[in-house]
């Protein structure tokens, strides 16, 4: 419910265009400094939110079902970070060369 009495919700696009001039319109006509000025500003941002919650409602209709794109398969490479030092390193790697050897 609007606290200033109005509903915007019963208004036709064109008639929101109409009410948004008029509100203006007052704006120009009183001083920025009338506690008026507030509640028109406040009126008027309501009748834009109405005109833009109308647009985009018209925009989602006449959009046509998105579609997925497939852009393929990616491979990808997972990279560990060994933070061992180089002497653990080298004798792990030593070590392992014999093992598989071994095997």
């Amino acid at each position: 419910m609007n606290p200033f009495g109005d509903d915007y919700t019963s208004l036709s696009i064109e008639e929101l265009l109409d009410k948004n001039k008029e509100l203006t319109q007052k704006l120009y006509a009183i001083e920025g400094s009338s506690p008026i000025y507030d509640q028109l500003v406040n009126m008027r941002d309501m009748v834009m939110l109405e005109y833009s919650e109308r647009l985009q409602i018209q925009a989602m209709k006449s959009k046509k079902a998105t579609e997925v794109l497939d852009i393929g398969t990616i491979a990808s490479t997972t990279y560990d970070v060994d933070y061992r030092d180089d002497a653990t390193k080298f004798i792990h790697n030593v070590a392992h060369s014999y093992k598989d050897k071994n095997e």
